[in-house]
Order: C-alpha cells, then sequence, then structure tokens
C-alpha cells in the first residue's frame, strides 16, 4: 500500500492532492517529505473570512512538520499561494493542514498535545524525547486551542487516535 493511499484515508484535504513522495535527508536524519499540489480549478480560501478568492502570486516552498511515520519524520512540501481577498487585501491562503505561518501541521498539534497529557513538570517529559522534538515545541502544542476554529476549517470527518 502506498503512503499516499494511507494519508488519503486518514487526511483528505478538498483542494489539495498528495503528490510525490521520496526520502531526503534533513539535518543529517532521513525524513518523507510528501509534495502536495493543488486540485484542477481550485480558487484559495482568504484564511480571515474563508472566502474564496483569487489568486494574487505564489510564495516559495515550505516544509510543515506532519505526524511521524514509523521511524521517519515527515513533512508536507507545499508552496502557499496570496489571494486577493476584497475585504483583507493580500493575504496567504487558508492552508487546511497548518495555522497561518505556522510549521506544524494541526494533527501533528493534536498528535503532540496528546502524548503530553500527564508528562507535566519541570524536566523535559519523556515523551518529548521519545518523539524526538525539542521540549519548547511540545509546549508550543498544547496552544492548538488558542486559535478560533471556523465551521470552514472542520474536516468533514473526527481524527480519533487510540492511546
Amino acid at each position: 500500500m502506498l503512503i499516499k493511499t494511507l494519508l488519503n484515508k486518514v487526511e483528505r484535504f478538498k483542494s489539495f492532492v498528495y503528490d510525490t513522495v521520496h526520502i531526503a535527508i534533513i539535518a543529517g536524519n532521513e525524513v518523507l517529505i510528501i509534495d502536495i499540489r493543488l486540485r484542477s480549478n481550485s480558487n484559495p480560501r482568504c484564511h480571515k473570512c474563508g472566502k474564496r478568492c483569487g489568486t494574487y502570486d505564489r510564495q516559495p516552498k515550505r516544509l510543515f512538520e506532519h505526524v511521524p511515520i514509523w521511524t521517519f519524520k515527515v513533512y508536507f512540501r507545499y508552496a502557499p499561494r496570496r489571494v486577493s481577498c476584497p475585504d483583507h487585501g493580500i493575504k496567504v491562503e487558508a492552508m487546511p493542514w497548518a495555522y497561518g505561518k505556522e510549521r506544524m501541521t494541526r494533527s501533528y498539534k493534536v498528535y503532540l498535545a496528546r502524548g503530553q497529557r500527564g508528562c507535566r513538570g519541570r524536566k523535559p517529559p519523556p515523551f518529548s524525547r521519545l518523539v524526538g522534538i525539542r521540549y519548547f515545541a511540545l509546549l508550543n502544542s498544547s496552544s492548538i486551542t488558542a486559535y478560533p476554529i471556523e465551521p470552514w476549517m472542520i474536516l468533514p470527518r473526527s481524527i480519533s487516535y487510540a492511546w
């Protein structure tokens, strides 16, 4: 079974398609990089109001850290579009996997927030060493409720993890 098939079963995005999957080396570690491309004829959404608007231009490709698969760190690679919203001006499009300029996906933040439950203390919790991330990134993942959830941001199905 292909990794793209697994991702489509777990996390499918309406206006985007998982394109290519390959292994690369980042900071001396082998990681999976999953390219995301646009679905044909899809218009971007303004991240402030959620309206579909015209495309202004594209930004350079960025990496978004996703939930690890087996022993590999996983990154989504995507070049965000900028939208020309009549109400808010030129803004970066709303991406269903990340908030604004965040470098972690929403799913990864939920994964980390659930993993750190019960590990609160002065020393870095063992979960951060197990997952292989910095302790401060783990602390920032607990702020996922600080962002307002708009109705158009909600996935059509719930994501549940077995703990």
